[in-house]
């Protein structure tokens, strides 16, 4: 991106983001060099939006096939703090970037009953506050805990009681 916000290879007047990733023919040809052919036309037919969130929320290639996945139990009382904060993290960066639809997807149904319920007023931990306040502010923000999603938290952390900082590969969804 330049710094006067025009760019210069292909004459737009607002490079924007989207345009320098996304857009830009120039761009395209190096997604086309890295996203193999066969992919093409899938790959280039979603939206940003769809495209970033299947890659960065899922644990599957762009077609649905598992990648990798793994769990780690670090103790019992820091899982839900780190969970509030990746999702505080999270809005404020969408916030900020000015995303004015977000559709939240969590594993962790507990989380998504607090934030969205009035839980998050009366609850003591300051990220649950703040994330609630988030929450309010001029957007629309969906929670969604997807059931499969969910299954498969429950499957990984059954499959952990017991190991404590033990990471587990994978390699097959469980």
């Amino acid at each position: 991106m330049t710094i006067d916000g025009y760019c210069t290879r292909y004459g737009v007047l607002v490079e924007t983001r989207l345009h320098a990733i996304h857009d830009c023919p120039y761009a395209i040809g190096i997604w086309k060099c890295l996203v193999p052919r066969h992919d093409w036309s899938s790959c280039f037919s979603y939206s940003l939006e769809d495209w970033v969130k299947m890659n960065l929320l899922k644990s599957y290639k762009f077609m649905g096939k598992w990648l990798i996945g793994f769990g780690m139990i670090i103790s019992r009382s820091e899982i839900f703090q780190m969970e509030i904060r990746a999702l505080y993290d999270g809005l404020i960066v969408a916030w900020q970037e000015g995303f004015v639809q977000i559709k939240v997807e969590s594993d962790n149904i507990i989380l998504i009953d607090v934030v969205s319920n009035e839980y998050a007023v009366d609850n003591n931990l300051s990220k649950v506050r703040l994330i609630h306040t988030m929450l309010a502010r001029s957007w629309q923000v969906r929670l969604h805990v997807p059931r499969e999603q969910n299954n498969v938290a429950y499957c990984i952390a059954k499959m952990l009681i017991g190991y404590l900082n033990v990471k587990c590969y994978l390699v097959e969804p469980p």
